[in-house]
C-alpha cells in the first residue's frame, strides 16, 4: 500500500499524468503466460476509466474495485486510492504523509526523491537508506 501510494505520489509531484503517457509500470518479474489474460492494474484498464487524478478522485470507489480485485484486499485499496486522490486533488497538504495511504515509507520516499531532502531524512527503511547512504 505505502509503495504504492509513494510512486503515485511521486508520478503526480511531477506532473506526470495518469493515462497511458506514463506507460506501464516496470516489470518486477518476467512476463507470465497467463499475464495478459490477468486484466489487472497493468494492462491499461485503470488509465482508460481513470486517465488523471480528479477522475479517479470522483469515482465511487465500487467502480475501482475491479481494477485492484487481482492485488487482493481490492475493497481496502480501492477506498484508499479514491481516497488518496481527492486529498491530492484538493491540495492544501504540505507532507506526503498528510495523504490518506502514505505512512512512513511514502514520506521519506517523497522527502528524497522529489523534495531532494535526503540529507535530513532518517528513513528506517533498507533500500531507501542504502540509497540515501549511496548519496551522501
Amino acid at each position: 500500500g505505502e509503495l504504492a501510494a509513494a510512486a503515485l505520489s511521486i508520478r503526480l509531484a511531477r506532473g506526470a499524468p495518469l493515462g497511458p503517457a506514463v506507460g506501464p509500470p516496470p516489470r518486477l518479474h518476467p512476463p507470465q503466460p497467463d499475464d495478459a489474460q490477468a486484466g489487472g492494474p497493468g494492462d491499461g484498464e485503470a488509465a482508460d476509466a481513470f486517465p488523471d487524478a480528479p477522475s479517479l478522485a470522483e469515482a465511487d470507489p465500487g467502480a475501482v474495485e475491479p481494477i485492484l480485485r487481482p492485488l487482493g484486499l481490492h475493497r481496502q485499496r480501492s477506498r484508499s486510492v479514491v481516497a488518496f486522490s481527492a486529498a491530492f486533488v484538493a491540495g492544501g497538504w504540505a507532507r506526503a504523509d498528510a495523504l490518506p495511504g502514505v505512512g512512513k515509507y511514502g514520506r521519506d520516499a517523497h522527502a528524497i526523491f522529489c523534495e531532494g531532502r535526503y540529507r535530513e531524512t532518517q528513513p528506517e527503511d533498507f533500500a531507501l537508506r542504502w540509497y540515501r547512504s549511496w548519496l551522501l
